[in-house]
């Protein structure tokens, strides 16, 4: 193994035990499921994307956090197919009862027989807004997009919204 090797290695391993020593404990964990739509605003019929479909999602936020930012995993799957699994990055914004959660992440999308987004690596942004209940359970809407950033050919994107409920834990 060579020095750059281990180096990285290093530093990988010194940051997890900072993080897991540094992150406050200033949440619960998430666990958010949404019924909605995918490529809501895109064309509704062409040759290549097929149609809209409803879509359901499932994610996981971990109340571990670092400056208020937290790791989150995620799943997205509509009825044509389409999945797409993905990790990022979360803060919760609270105003009163009402929570604002922004979410940026990157992940890998299989197409099935739904919209070509291009590739299969992919990045998704989403917003949730929600109101939370004194039992930590929160009810809200998400909005979000995914796109692959122009690395492949076609970077059609497509736009998603979802009525979510989420269970703290």
């Amino acid at each position: 193994m060579n020095f750059v090797k281990l180096v990285l290695i290093g530093v990988f391993m010194v940051s997890v035990i900072a993080y897991r020593g540094w992150a406050a404990e200033d949440g619960p964990n998430i666990l958010q499921l949404g019924a909605g739509g995918f490529d809501l605003v895109g064309k509704k019929f062409d040759a290549i994307n097929k149609h809209r479909s409803a879509a359901g999602l499932v994610e996981l936020r971990f109340g571990d956090r670092l400056f208020h930012v937290g790791p989150a995993l995620g799943v997205l799957a509509n009825l044509d197919g389409g999945v797409y699994g993905y990790g990022g990055l979360y803060a919760d914004l609270s105003l009163g009862n009402f929570i604002f959660t922004p979410l940026g992440a990157v992940g890998a999308y299989d197409q099935g027989h739904s919209k070509d987004l291009g590739g299969v690596l992919e990045f998704r942004g989403s917003i949730t807004a929600a109101y939370a209940f004194a039992n930590g359970a929160r009810f809200g809407v998400q909005v979000g997009h995914i796109s692959n950033a122009n690395l492949h050919n076609r970077n059609p994107g497509e736009e998603d919204a979802f009525l979510t409920y989420a269970l703290a834990f």
